[in-house]
């Protein structure tokens, strides 16, 4: 075998597993992570607390909910107790407690549902732990995504 024929078979060679390394490092690439503004944030009395949070990205895919889900547990995991609600709207993270209190028009509920995505809580005393996906906003009678942890 000359010198040029041996020279391309090992840079041919080369070339085949950089492009399977770097194949390998796009697969494994983590899912991208949703950076949130903390809008409302209380303590809780025997440890933890409560966040309204609104995540960066409008209409977030479950995968990204999932992904912040994991980001909770672990920003959280010092914590006893965490309740964390998400929205993609500040306007609507904004009217929280008036949704929970009944305290909304019914246009100003279906705003307020359609943009809150999730429910991140922990409960030390009780073991719960999960987070409550809403593809689709909140819709009593729309099916949820459960995770437990």
């Amino acid at each position: 075998m000359n010198d040029h024929i041996l020279k391309r078979e090992l840079l041919t060679a080369l070339l085949a597993v950089l492009i399977l390394l770097n194949h390998g490092s796009i697969a494994q690439t983590p899912a991208s992570h949703l950076s949130y503004k903390v809008l409302e944030q209380r303590s809780i009395a025997n440890g933890g607390f409560s966040r309204v949070i609104v995540v960066t990205k409008v209409n977030p895919s479950e995968a990204d909910l999932r992904a912040l889900g994991e980001r909770l547990k672990q920003d959280t995991k010092s914590d006893r107790n965490a309740f964390i609600w998400v929205y993609d709207d500040e306007r609507a993270a904004r009217n929280h407690r008036a949704a929970a209190s009944e305290k909304l028009t019914k246009k100003e509920l279906q705003y307020h549902d359609r943009h809150y995505f999730a429910l991140y809580s922990r409960v030390a005393n009780t073991g719960h732990h999960e987070l409550q996906i809403y593809p689709n906003g909140f819709d009593d009678n729309r099916p949820f995504i459960q995770v437990k942890y």
